[in-house]
């Protein structure tokens, strides 16, 4: 670059040279802090979507736990207890055994605020969480459609949508699976509490 302004002396007054310098000098930093930025921006937003696909794989671990008890067929009998911390499903069997779970929900509040900032700072991992939280959207159909089959005790309609969740938790899973992966170059496990 020195040499170019060599170059060019005899032409222009050395105020103007400086002056160009300077603006190239400006333009080169404010790239390289631009790009930075960008990739700490990317590097924040993959934890903090790991973190959230961690929490969704132990719903999909939950619901996955629901859908084996709603398909036995000596189930006779599905409660709906709401609680302070959300609905627990109770399953009573043949001779009056079963047991109870939450009902968990699906996290989707990092993918929600980000969605758009995303979209614009890296396209591979907006296709990739764009995917994961579809399937998701579909995981999140189910539990709404569990709470209400149950809430009425239906039982037919409980066996077939744990039917149907089944391909939507395996699909779901594998979305989740692969945004992970490309997140923390990983295998996904499962997390019940993290800080976001």
């Amino acid at each position: 670059m020195l040499e170019i302004l060599k170059a060019m002396e005899p032409y222009l007054p050395v105020t103007v040279l400086c002056a160009v310098g300077l603006f190239i000098t400006k333009e080169a930093v404010e790239h390289f802090k631009k790009r930075a930025e960008k990739e700490r921006k990317v590097t924040a937003y993959k934890s903090l979507v790991a973190e959230e696909c961690m929490k969704n794989a132990w719903v999909l671990k939950s619901l996955r736990s629901h859908v084996r008890s709603l398909g036995d067929p000596d189930l006779r009998k599905v409660v709906l207890e709401p609680t302070s911390y959300g609905d627990v499903l109770m399953c009573l069997h043949d001779q009056d055994s079963g047991g109870g779970s939450p009902i968990v929900d699906v996290h989707s509040k990092i993918f929600e605020k980000t969605v758009v900032d995303m979209a614009v700072i890296d396209s591979k991992l907006f296709s990739h969480a764009k995917v994961a939280y579809e399937s998701l959207a579909n995981v999140t159909n189910c539990l709404n459609q569990l709470r209400e089959f149950a809430s009425k005790n239906d039982l037919m309609h409980l066996h077939g949508l744990a039917e149907y969740t089944k391909g939507v938790l395996d699909e779901a899973e594998a979305d989740l699976k692969v945004l992970f992966k490309f997140c923390t170059n990983k295998e996904l496990s499962h997390k019940i509490r993290s800080f976001i």
